[in-house]
Order: structure tokens, then C-alpha cells, then sequence
């Protein structure tokens, strides 16, 4: 996404980080996307020195200029329930105009892989299987088009049913998997 935005010719791009920092998969995560996108600059917003981790790893190397910078006082935490409450409602508005359609998988890119709760990959067919699986979908330039949710495969067919927003979902060449389940969130409440 930052080469794409970079052909643009920005004089400068901001790439705005979630707070998952905490853990060695917080931290793993920062890593990888400093490691990726290799910023000029760095700016690390803490509240003590939680992101000093992170940070330890690049202070000694000159192609990183670190800045650190306390959080406001107006910043207020919120709660793994607020955080749930709206996750789960973006998500709701974002499919709320979603149809089922059917896309045929021959010649469709599959990327990336569902783990399971162990973090053990699962065979393709089987996430293939999974209702309510997150997945991108996305166009021949690798651009995302629109999330989808799976809703059916069908094996023999090579056929996958999925909720979308998407309305023209030929355009799809690559699904991207996700390990993300999103238990049906606009249920039929008919019998």
C-alpha cells in the first residue's frame, strides 16, 4: 500500500500503527511492519515506555530517526469491551448492504492461510469450509476491492459462496484468507 500511495508523489506519508504493542506478538507485528515499509522516521506515542521493546531494536541504526512523544491527556484507554462493541459494529455497517454471490476459484489466487487456535495452518479445503471466514478480496493489480465472509464451498464445483458488498465480483483474481471469524452477523431471523 505504501509503494502504491508513493507513486502519487506525497512529500510525506503517515502510517498509523494499532495499539497492539504488548507481548512478543505486538511487538513481533510493529517489527515486521518497520522491517516492510522502512520509515525515515519513527514516532512512538507512549504513555511510560512500553514501546521501548520495539524501539531498542532500530535506536543504533542511522536509517531510522526515532522520535518519542507522550500521550495527551485527553487520550482515555478504552476497554477490550468498547474495543469489541466497535470492532463489531464497523463490521456490521460494512456489510450491512452485503449480497450472497457465488465465485468460481478456478484460476483465483489463494493467499495467506487459517490458523487454527493452536496457530496450526488448516488444509485450504477445510478454511475453504468455514462459515463466516474473513477474507479480502482482491483485483489483478493486488489491489483489495472488498472484505468478504465465506459462507459455503463447493468442493466439487470449485465454487465458493460468499457475503460481499462487492457487486461485481468477477473482478475478483486473489483471495486473501484471513484466521478471523466473524460469527454471522446479520442472520436471517426467518425459519
Amino acid at each position: 500500500m505504501v509503494d502504491k500511495v508513493s507513486s502519487y508523489g506525497p512529500d510525506v506519508i503517515l502510517v498509523d500503527t494499532t495499539g497492539f504493542v504488548l507481548g512478543e506478538a505486538g511487538r513481533e507485528l510493529k517489527r515486521r511492519k518497520i522491517d516492510l515499509i522502512l520509515p525515515r522516521f519513527i514516532l512512538a506515542l507512549q504513555k511510560d515506555d512500553e514501546l521501548e521493546p520495539i524501539l531498542e531494536q532500530y535506536k543504533e541504526n542511522a536509517l531510522y530517526k526515532i522520535r518519542r512523544l507522550p500521550l495527551s491527556e485527553q487520550v482515555r484507554p478504552k476497554s477490550m469491551e468498547e474495543r469489541r462493541i466497535n470492532r463489531t459494529n464497523k463490521f456490521r455497517d460494512y456489510f450491512k448492504y452485503s449480497t450472497v454471490q457465488e465465485l468460481a476459484i478456478e484460476g483465483v489466487q489463494i493467499e495467506g492461510e487459517v490458523l487454527d487456535p493452536d496457530g496450526a495452518p488448516l488444509p485450504l479445503d477445510w478454511a475453504l469450509k468455514m462459515n463466516s471466514l474473513l477474507v479480502g478480496l482482491k483485483d489483478e493489480n493486488d489491489d483489495t476491492l472488498a472484505l468478504g465472509l465465506t459462507k459455503h464451498y463447493f468442493e466439487e464445483k470449485k465454487m465458493l459462496r460468499l457475503s460481499t458488498p462487492l457487486q461485481e465480483i468477477q473482478r475478483v483474481k486473489t483471495i486473501q484468507l484471513s484466521s478471523i471469524r466473524l460469527l454471522l452477523l446479520y442472520e436471517d431471523e426467518s425459519p
